[in-house]
C-alpha cells in the first residue's frame, strides 16, 4: 500500500484531533455566499466561466460512460457552478452542497477543494483517502487555475465521480483542460486589452480610418470617419468598400495588385460639405505575410488647404504689384526719352539731320518698350510646349555652336559632355533652346576675365530623369541673390531686365521638371535642369 502523502495526513489528524469530527457522522457545510454575493461573484467571474464552461463540456463528452459532475469554485474555495451527472449532483445536494457554499476543511473535513487552495497543487482523493465514511465510494480531483498574466490563483475546477470508475487518467485530462482554460483566458484577457487600446486609438486619431478584410468589406470604422462620410460606423460595417466612393479605386487597387499609396489628395463630400484629405492605402499582412485586408487612412487638410490658397492668392497678388511697379518702372525710362525727343522735333522743324537723329532714338526707346513686354508676357503666360520626342543632346549642342563665337570673343571656352546615351525626351525644342542660351549668356557676363563652361549631361535612373547641368567659373552668388534668382525684375546686371531666368523657371516647370542653382561666392555657379523621361 502507498504511504500516504503528509499534507493528507495531516488533513485527517486536524479531522480527528483538532476538530473531533465523527468519520461516520455527515456533515453540513456551514460557511456560504449571500444571494446577493453570489450574485456578484458569478459577474465578476462571467468570462473566466464561460471558459470553463466550453472546454469542460467537451471534457464530460470524452468521459460521457463515466458518471461526472463538475464544481467550479473561486480562490476562497466558494462553489459558483455545479454541472454534469445529474444524478451526483442530487447526491451533493443531500450532502448540502449548492452554489455559494464554501469547501473549509473545519466545516466539512477532509476534501479535494480547500487542500488544493492551500497546497497550490492539483489534489485527487479517491475512496479512502477522504476522512468521513459516507465519501468513501466518491472520487474528486481539483486543480487549481491560475491568472497566467499576474500568477495568483484564481480558482479550482474539479471533476467528482464514484470510487469504481476513477483513474489517473482523469486527473491528467482534467489538468490538461486547466492548462487550455489559463492560456484561453489570458488571451481573452490580452485580446480584450489590445483591444481597448486599439479603440481608444482608432477613436482618439483626428484620422479618419477604414480597414477592410480581403473580400473588401469594411470591418472597422472610426469616429473621424463617421464625420468625412458622414454615416455611422453600424451603417457601413460588413459593407463593401465600393460604397465609399472617394477611396474606392484605391482599396480596390491595393486587394487586387497589393499596391500601397501615400499622401494621394482625394476630395471627400458629405452633408453638402467638401473635405480635402491626403489618403495613405495600403494592404495589410499576417505573420504568415498573407494579405489578409486593407487599411485607408484620411488625414483632414480642408483647413490647410484652404489657408495656402489664400497664401498663394496673397502671394500672387503681391506679385502683381511688384510686376506693375516693375513694368512702370521700366516703360517709364524709355517713355520720358520718347516725349522729350518728341518735344524736340516739334522746336526744331526743318532740321532734317536733327529729326533724323531724333526719330532713330525714339524708335529704339519704342523697340526697348516692346522688347520688354513681350518678355513680360512670355514670363506671364508663356506658349504652351509643342512637345516632340527629340534627342536632347542634339538639342544643347546645337545651341553650343551658335554661342561658341560669342563666348570665344570673351575668352571663354564652352566645354559639352554626356554620360552615357539616352537622351531622347518629349520636349520643345525651341523653348529648351532658349532656356541654354539664357544660361549660358548668364555664365559669360558671369566671367568678364574669361574662363570655362561646362554643360554635361547626366541620367538620374533612381528618378528616371535627365539632368542638364550649366557649370561656370564666375564670382558666384550670395545667398540672398540664390533666393531671388527667379524673381521677376531681380537682377545683377547694369542693363538687365531681370526676365530671364523666371521665364527660363516657367519654361522648365511646363516641362514637368525643375531649375535649380547651387552657387557660392568665388566658386562659380551650377544650373541643374532636372527634366522627366518619356
Amino acid at each position: 500500500m502507498a504511504e500516504m502523502p503528509l499534507f493528507l495526513k495531516k488533513s485527517r489528524d486536524n479531522c480527528q484531533y483538532k476538530y473531533e469530527m465523527d468519520p461516520n457522522k455527515v456533515l453540513l457545510p456551514k460557511a456560504a455566499l449571500t444571494n446577493e454575493q453570489l450574485y456578484e461573484r458569478l459577474n465578476e467571474y462571467k468570462e473566466i466561466l464561460s471558459v470553463i464552461r466550453h472546454f469542460m463540456k467537451k471534457l464530460l463528452y470524452y468521459m460521457k460512460d463515466t458518471p461526472t459532475l463538475v464544481g467550479v469554485s473561486d480562490a476562497e474555495g466558494n462553489l459558483l457552478e455545479m454541472y454534469g451527472d445529474e444524478m451526483i449532483k442530487d447526491h451533493m445536494k443531500s450532502l448540502g452542497i449548492r452554489t455559494g457554499v464554501c469547501f473549509r476543511e473545519e466545516d466539512i473535513g477532509t476534501n479535494s477543494i480547500s487542500l488544493a487552495l492551500e497546497e497550490k497543487t492539483p489534489i485527487q482523493l479517491i475512496g479512502e483517502d477522504h476522512y468521513h465514511t459516507y465519501l468513501h465510494k466518491s472520487a474528486c480531483m481539483t486543480v487549481p487555475f491560475y491568472d497566467l498574466s499576474h500568477q495568483n490563483i484564481v480558482g479550482t475546477i474539479s471533476i467528482m465521480t464514484t470510487s469504481d470508475f476513477a483513474t489517473s487518467f482523469h486527473m491528467g485530462l482534467l489538468s490538461s483542460a486547466v492548462d487550455s482554460i489559463e492560456r484561453e483566458i489570458k488571451l481573452r484577457r490580452q485580446n480584450k486589452t489590445l483591444n481597448l487600446l486599439n479603440q481608444v486609438m482608432m477613436n482618439t486619431t483626428k484620422n479618419g480610418v477604414v480597414m477592410t478584410d480581403v473580400q473588401g468589406n469594411i470591418i472597422e470604422f472610426n469616429k473621424a470617419g463617421e464625420t468625412l462620410f458622414g454615416c455611422k460606423k453600424e451603417e457601413v460595417i460588413s459593407m463593401s468598400a465600393e460604397n465609399l466612393e472617394e477611396i474606392s479605386s484605391y482599396i480596390t487597387a491595393v486587394l487586387k495588385e497589393q499596391q500601397e499609396f501615400k499622401d494621394c489628395e482625394v476630395e471627400v463630400c458629405s452633408s453638402g460639405k467638401t473635405f480635402i484629405c491626403l489618403l495613405d492605402a495600403l494592404p495589410i499582412y499576417d505573420e504568415h505575410d498573407n494579405m489578409i485586408g486593407a487599411l485607408a487612412q484620411l488625414r483632414d487638410i480642408t483647413d490647410r488647404y484652404h489657408l495656402e490658397n489664400k497664401i498663394i492668392i496673397s502671394e500672387k497678388l503681391s506679385a502683381v504689384g511688384k510686376l506693375a511697379a516693375g513694368i512702370a518702372h521700366e516703360i517709364r525710362n524709355p517713355l520720358a526719352a520718347v516725349i522729350g525727343f518728341v518735344q524736340l522735333l516739334k522746336e526744331n522743324r526743318g532740321e532734317e539731320q536733327q529729326t533724323e537723329y531724333h526719330l532713330k532714338i525714339i524708335n529704339d526707346e519704342l523697340q526697348r518698350i516692346n522688347h520688354l513686354v513681350t518678355q513680360f508676357l512670355m514670363m506671364a503666360k508663356p506658349v504652351k510646349p509643342t512637345r516632340v520626342r527629340t534627342n536632347l543632346y542634339k538639342v544643347i549642342e546645337e545651341t553650343v555652336q551658335l554661342l561658341n563665337s560669342q563666348a570665344l570673343l570673351h575668352n571663354i571656352k564652352i566645354i559639352l559632355t554626356a554620360e552615357g546615351n539616352g537622351f531622347f525626351l518629349s520636349v520643345d525644342e525651341m523653348q529648351i533652346k532658349q532656356v541654354i542660351i539664357n544660361l549660358i549668356q548668364n555664365a559669360i557676363d558671369a566671367m568678364p576675365d574669361g574662363g570655362k563652361i561646362t554643360i554635361s549631361l547626366k541620367r538620374n535612373f533612381d528618378k528616371n530623369k535627365v539632368e542638364v547641368h550649366v557649370c561656370d567659373e564666375g564670382e558666384g552668388m550670395s545667398e540672398k541673390q540664390i533666393n531671388n534668382i527667379s524673381t521677376p525684375f531681380f537682377t545683377t546686371k547694369e542693363k538687365g531686365l531681370g526676365l530671364g531666368l523666371a521665364i527660363c523657371h516657367r519654361i522648365i516647370e511646363l516641362h514637368k521638371g525643375s531649375l535649380n542653382v547651387f552657387s557660392k561666392k568665388q566658386e562659380g555657379t551650377n544650373f541643374v535642369i532636372s527634366l522627366p523621361i518619356g
